[in-house]
């Protein structure tokens, strides 16, 4: 499902014909490997659906694999449910489609950082105390989420964090450095050029591929998303920018250029210590405690 690039089996005229009690409302992103849609159930609420047209290595097998890990994670944050997490809620598959299904909230960070009012310096440490809270909450349970970014923070309308949309076992652990197609095929929503995705998940013919996500790379993820809330929306990397500071180019060096010039120094400390290069420093623990002591 998610591990090569290959055309659909066959796409059918209307991606919810197989998905009962729900009505066409939006399209919502651009995603090239889950197209999102903003649905009216039948009960009168709103949700989100992820469409997933079934490639061919994928179509025989069928999704069971990948609906034992949803199922695995929906698990591990509901006995007792965490206050920040917010993992599907239904998963559907049919011969050519497969469905992911969750209650729509009132907007996601990337929109709420565009929207007046805009947030007052308070608001966003708000917001980055809950992230930080959220991160420990799945990482205390065994989960990794695997794409942390500003689309994937749901906030309700007085502004409770969610993380929500788990990539984990639905996309791939490692990409290859030199072919831009893959990122973007998975991890690039709506062709926004941002890059989030930990340097460690990116690989050479001289180095070796991770074989698992790990608390680390979603560490590095989170202190991306902290340094574009407090730079009101710019991103801190795009991809050529991301896979240079991988390199150890001082102009791509956030520590060096001015990125972060205009954000406050505890907060700019802490987005540092989160996106260290060396992801056995940017523990949860010590980010934790760096956010306290500021």
């Amino acid at each position: 499902m998610g591990n090569v690039l290959a055309q659909p089996v066959r796409v059918p005229v209307d991606p919810l014909a197989d998905l009962p009690g729900v009505v066409l409302k939006d399209t919502l992103g651009g995603g090239r490997f889950l197209k999102t849609l903003l649905c009216l159930h039948d009960s009168g609420g709103l949700v989100v659906v992820k469409v997933y047209f079934k490639r061919p290595d994928t179509a025989a097998g069928g999704l069971e694999p990948y609906k034992q890990q949803l199922a695995a994670i929906r698990s591990a944050l509901s006995a007792p449910s965490c206050q920040h997490a917010w993992p599907w809620q239904v998963w559907l598959e049919s011969q050519y489609v497969g469905y992911l299904v969750r209650q729509h909230l009132a907007q996601n960070l990337y929109d709420r950082l565009s929207t007046r009012p805009f947030m007052s310096k308070l608001e966003k440490r708000w917001v980055a105390f809950q992230l930080l809270l959220a991160a420990a909450e799945i990482h205390g349970r065994g989960v990794v989420h695997g794409d942390i970014k500003s689309e994937n923070i749901l906030l309700t309308s007085w502004e409770w964090v969610f993380l929500a949309d788990f990539a984990a076992g639905l996309k791939p652990v490692a990409l290859p450095a030199d072919n831009p197609a893959e990122y973007s095929f998975f991890f690039d929503t709506g062709g926004r050029r941002r890059a989030y995705i930990a340097p460690e998940r990116f690989f050479t013919s001289d180095s070796k591929p991770p074989n698992s996500l790990t608390p680390e790379m979603d560490i590095f993820s989170l202190g991306c998303v902290i340094a574009e809330v407090f730079c009101d929306g710019k991103a801190l990397f795009d991809l050529s920018a991301l896979l240079s500071y991988r390199r150890g180019d001082a102009a791509s060096d956030p520590a060096i250029g001015s990125a972060l010039a205009g954000v406050d120094p505890d907060v700019r400390r802490l987005v540092l210590h989160m996106i260290q290069l060396d992801p056995g420093r940017s523990k949860i623990g010590k980010v934790s405690r760096i956010h306290k002591g500021s």
